[in-house]
């Protein structure tokens, strides 16, 4: 698995005003924070980050920081702020890592077998993907780039919770740590044109028919009034 390395540098002067300078000459401000050292501001190539960040792994690996002539040390994305509109990152945080102590990363989740999936081919199904990704806790040597998900056995009108998922050794689900919760990811249902056409019909169905009662009570009337008469 390909490992990334990140460069950047110190930057003494920071704020507002210096950050502004500092993204005009091409750069990104940062911070490092974690472990047993001080909070670091950093500025890193703009071009080089953006060129990263294009890579879905890039947000949860360990990747290696050398800042200066610094030795590299292990690091995890943990923000990253975008402009509102013009495609550019304003900052960026990284978080030490120590290879002994446990770290929670929220990692993509790959759907396969979506083309054979029994609820899709044989019962007609949509998928819907309730999450992208799994918040996780584990080891930084046990971090993985994905979790998988076979979608293939599903069938129509059912659905893959957190529990059903198998990670790999050392991975835990941080929400099965917090809570009993256990929310779906991935589910297969009927479209919803015909889930609506059903409802139509059943709503048709329960309506009952007063036309003929209609009938009568309007005869019944009218043959009060003839007596009357």
């Amino acid at each position: 698995m390909k490992s990334f390395d990140v460069v950047a540098e110190i930057r003494d002067d920071y704020g507002t005003s210096n950050n502004k300078r500092l993204r005009k000459s091409g750069f990104v401000p940062g911070v490092v924070y974690g472990g047993a050292k001080n909070l670091k501001h950093i500025k890193l190539s703009h071009k080089d980050l953006i060129i990263n960040l294009k890579n879905e792994r890039f947000n949860s690996s360990i990747l290696n920081l050398t800042i200066g002539k610094d030795k590299k040390q292990s690091v995890l994305l943990r923000e990253v702020q975008f402009h509102p509109w013009r495609k550019e990152v304003l900052h960026v945080d990284f978080q030490i890592v120590s290879e002994n102590k446990e770290i929670n990363v929220s990692v993509p989740i790959h759907f396969i077998n979506e083309d054979k999936c029994i609820g899709v081919k044989q019962g007609g199904g949509l998928i819907s993907h309730i999450l992208n990704e799994l918040e996780i806790i584990c080891l930084p040597q046990d971090l993985p780039e994905f979790i998988e998900v076979d979608l293939e056995n599903l069938e129509l009108g059912n659905s893959i919770h957190i529990s059903q998922i198998s990670l790999p050794k050392g991975v835990k689900s941080l929400l099965s740590q917090k809570t009993s919760e256990d929310p779906a990811v991935v589910a297969v249902q009927a479209p919803k044109v015909v889930a609506d056409t059903v409802d139509k019909e059943a709503e048709s169905t329960d309506t009952p028919d007063t036309t003929a009662e209609n009938k009568e009570s309007s005869d019944s009337d009218s043959k009060k009034e003839d007596a009357k008469e």
